[in-house]
């Protein structure tokens, strides 16, 4: 009976201790680029997954090494400490590629040779050299031999062999030389001393020993040409190998800017008397002839007006945010005139007027009355005339207008009226003339 109650009871244990281990913490894994191989504490323990968002390893807590491998790409391992489920990302460096430079087993004669890789001295045969994935130009020289030159293309990781063998310089002394054009932008015109020669890659033969300038322009309008001073030596291949600076982006186009139209209000101009008509010259060109009405500008203005007589002049007003009535005026050069001329004839006419009355015989003899009444008489009238014409031409000089533009503010419109849909304002002229009305019209 008690054996069967312990293989009873053990189950229970296993079941009870599984519940009591606590879960281990998913770590999710990320690598730019995606898709890296991930190992969790050596690669004895296989492959955990590929890093992407799916890649969520179960990691007890405490400290792992992490081994991320990825084709092109440098092999990365870091030290993690887990402390529960987390995300991780990790940017992985290009692997460089290399080129493997020996000779042929057959053919020893590039051995010990200088190599030139894009033109800048890299070691000498054999050797392995790290170069960044792309195309590159490799020279091999030695004297004696004639230089080989070649294109590789290799990519990140990768390691490309390049076997060379040298051909011995013949014995007759060379005249000319050749030229060796290769571009990181295939296709790219090749221009030597000012003539075009083909695209790139390209061999030019033939060319005397000396400087001769080599220009490559690439076929995308964003880069700019690359242009060298190369050497040529006469029974040797020299070597121009070209790489292109982008154009820098234009400048950002500068933001426009916003101006705020000024409101202009109705304003009505008409004349100080119904026997003057103006034109009225706003300095926007606007103008009309009083009476009349225009929209104005709120603010400083100042009106050109023109008409009969001597009223051409120029005054400045303020124009209100409400609509408003200007009344024009122009000197009256003429009442003036009268004034002047009617006081110069009543002040001489008064004053012998005044010694007739006091001193009849002061009277030429041809127009003496018969009596000192009859003097007194004409004396009166004489006198009463030019007080009459003094008095006039006091008044005609005392009342002679100037030139002004006088602003009369009519009020404003209402909100409500204004929001009761479209409308557009109306000024209408008084029967005189002297005043204005405003009102609105539109559509409700």
């Amino acid at each position: 009976m008690s054996s069967r109650v312990c293989l009873y009871a053990m189950p229970m244990l296993v079941v009870s201790a599984a519940h009591a281990q606590p879960a281990m913490p998913r770590i999710t894994v990320n690598t730019t680029p995606p898709g890296a191989r991930v190992y969790v504490d050596g690669k004895d323990k296989g492959l955990a997954c590929q890093s992407g968002p799916s890649c969520k390893p179960r990691m007890a807590k405490g400290t792992h090494r992490l081994l991320l491998e990825l084709d092109g790409y440098k092999p990365l391992e870091e030290t993690i400490n887990v402390t529960g489920p987390q995300a991780l990302t990790f940017a992985l460096q290009p692997a460089p590629a290399r080129l493997e430079i020996k000779n042929l087993a057959t053919n020893p004669s590039a051995r010990g040779g200088e190599i030139f890789v894009d033109g800048k001295l890299a070691g000498s045969v054999p050797a392995e050299i790290e170069v960044p994935s792309g195309k590159h130009m490799i020279e091999v020289r030695r004297p004696g031999y004639q230089p080989h030159a070649e294109t590789v293309e290799v990519k990140g990781g990768e390691t490309h062999p390049v076997f060379v063998a040298l051909a011995a310089e013949d014995k007759a002394a060379p005249s000319v030389g050749a030229l060796m054009v290769t571009s990181e932008l295939a296709g790219a015109e090749v221009i030597v001393d000012e003539q075009p020669r083909g695209p790139a890659p390209l061999l030019v033969e033939g060319l005397p020993p000396g400087d001769h300038v080599v220009e490559i322009r690439p076929k995308a309008p964003n880069y700019q040409p690359w242009r060298r001073s190369v050497r040529v030596v006469a029974g040797q291949q020299a070597a121009a190998y070209a790489t292109f600076t982008a154009n820098p982006p234009p400048p950002p186009a500068p933001p426009p800017v916003l101006v705020q139209a000024t409101p202009a209000w109705p304003v009505a101009f008409v004349p100080a008397s119904p026997d003057n008509a103006y034109v009225v010259t706003l300095p926007n060109g606007q103008s009309c002839a009083t009476p009349c009405s225009l929209n104005v500008p709120a603010g400083g203005q100042v009106l050109s007006v023109s008409g009969p007589g001597s009223n051409n002049f120029r005054e400045p007003v303020a124009i209100p945010t409400v609509p408003a009535q200007v009344t024009v005026q122009h000197f009256t050069g003429g009442r003036l005139a009268g004034g002047i001329i009617m006081t110069m004839l009543g002040i001489p006419m008064l004053a012998v007027g005044a010694v007739y009355i006091a001193d009849p015989a002061s009277l030429p003899r041809d127009i003496l009355p018969n009596s000192y009444e009859g003097a007194a008489a004409i004396g009166a009238i004489v006198g009463l005339h030019g007080l009459g014409l003094t008095i006039g031409g006091i008044v005609a000089m005392a009342t002679t207008k100037g030139n002004r533009a006088e602003v009369q503010a009519l009020g404003p419109i209402g909100p409500r009226l204004a929001a009761r849909g479209s409308w557009s304002p109306i000024i209408a002229l008084s029967p005189d003339r002297s005043a204005g009305m405003v009102g609105v019209r539109g559509g409700f």
